[in-house]
């Protein structure tokens, strides 16, 4: 097993973590204990096997919805065809601890050098200001992985994250 930067014991996923467990062949099925769907919603798309969600807030105790883990997938691609048709890309730098990646990020001006980038450093992102930029055609997340998911949905513009970027590479 594994356990992420910010956690305690193996196989606890907290804050931004996202990994891989292993070894996962091992595992029929998983238990998320806790609020919201990020973590659980990335284990199903990382592992593909049955995720059981309890959350302890609502006492709601049920399977996630494998579909609904498709629509994500079939959304992460088209931002990064996006990302890759796109001459002009924002790219959002968190500096809260844990979510640094300016180094990385910097490494797709090497490797895209056709494109055009700019980056945005901040400790929190207000996605409204992200419209006063209407000449980016696409975003590139350096943050918590979450914003890629859910953040997108408040976006007129695709976003795609760091990590799926340098995956699909």
């Amino acid at each position: 097993m594994l356990k992420g930067m910010h956690s305690a014991y193996d196989g606890q996923a907290l804050g931004c973590d996202l990994f891989r467990l292993e070894p996962a062949n091992e595992i029929e099925a998983f238990l998320y204990i806790g609020t919201g769907e990020f973590h659980p919603k990335q284990l199903l798309m990382l592992e593909k096997k049955p995720v059981f969600v309890f959350n302890p807030e609502s006492s709601k105790f049920y399977e996630l919805d494998k579909a609904e883990v498709a629509t994500i997938e079939r959304k992460r691609k088209a931002a990064y065809a996006k990302f890759l048709s796109s001459d002009k890309i924002g790219v959002l730098v968190s500096v809260k601890p844990g979510q640094l990646e300016l180094e990385r990020a910097l490494k797709l001006r090497e490797k895209y050098k056709d494109k055009l980038f700019f980056f945005f450093v901040a400790d929190t992102f207000d996605f409204g200001s992200l419209l006063n930029f209407p000449f980016i055609e696409c975003f590139v997340n350096t943050a918590c992985p979450r914003i890629g998911y859910d953040e997108a949905e408040n976006l007129e513009k695709p976003i795609v994250n760091l990590q799926d970027i340098l995956d699909i590479l």
